[in-house]
C-alpha cells in the first residue's frame, strides 16, 4: 500500500523535483478526505454489490447522483441544457464511458476479487490517465510520473503474487 501511495502521489503531484514550491495545503488535505471517503464508500458498498449485483448497484448511485446533481443545478440556477446535438452527444459520452460503465466494472470486479483488490487495482487510474494523456493529447511525461507509474504497477504486482504458506 506504501508503493501504490508513494506512486499515485508521484503520478499526481503538481510539484517536480526541479520545483521547490510545496504543494497547496488545503488540496492535499481535499485529496487525502476524498481517499478517505472513496475508501468508506467501497467498504460499505460492498456489502450491497453482494447482495444487488454490479449492475443495479450502478443504477442506485447513478440515480441517486443524477437527483443530487440535478437538485443542485436547480438551487443553484447552474443547471446548463446542452444547446446542440453535438454538446448533447458529447454529454452522453461523458455520461456512458467516463461514469456508468466505469462504475459497473468496479463494481462487477468488486464482487469477484473483493474491495481491497479492487480498491488497490483502482489505484491505476493516475497511471493509465497519465499514459492516455501522452498518447492522446502528447503530453510529456515527467520523471515522477514515470517513477510514479512503475511504484504502482510494482504495488498491484506484490499484492497479487501467490502467497506461500509455512509448514502447518
Amino acid at each position: 500500500m506504501i508503493l501504490a501511495l508513494g506512486g499515485a502521489t508521484l503520478t499526481t503531484s503538481p510539484w517536480t523535483a526541479l520545483d521547490a514550491n510545496a504543494p497547496d495545503v488545503i488540496g492535499v488535505l481535499l485529496v487525502l478526505g476524498a481517499a478517505a471517503g472513496y475508501g468508506i464508500y467501497i467498504v460499505v458498498s460492498n456489502r450491497f454489490v453482494h447482495r444487488a449485483g454490479p449492475l443495479i448497484s450502478t443504477a442506485w448511485v447513478a440515480l441517486g447522483a443524477s437527483v443530487s446533481f440535478g437538485l443542485t443545478g436547480l438551487l443553484t440556477r447552474s443547471w446548463v441544457v446542452p444547446g446542440t446535438l453535438r454538446a448533447a452527444g458529447l454529454l452522453a459520452g461523458l455520461i456512458v464511458f467516463s461514469t456508468i460503465l466505469p462504475l459497473a466494472t468496479f463494481f462487477a470486479g468488486m464482487r469477484r476479487v473483493g474491495p481491497t483488490a479492487a480498491s488497490l487495482l483502482s489505484t491505476l487510474e493516475p497511471v493509465f490517465t497519465i499514459l492516455m494523456a501522452a498518447l492522446l493529447l502528447h503530453e510529456v511525461l515527467t520523471q515522477n510520473q514515470w517513477a510514479g507509474g512503475a511504484l504502482i504497477l510494482a504495488a498491484v504486482v506484490l499484492l497479487n503474487l501467490p502467497t506461500r504458506r509455512g509448514p502447518a
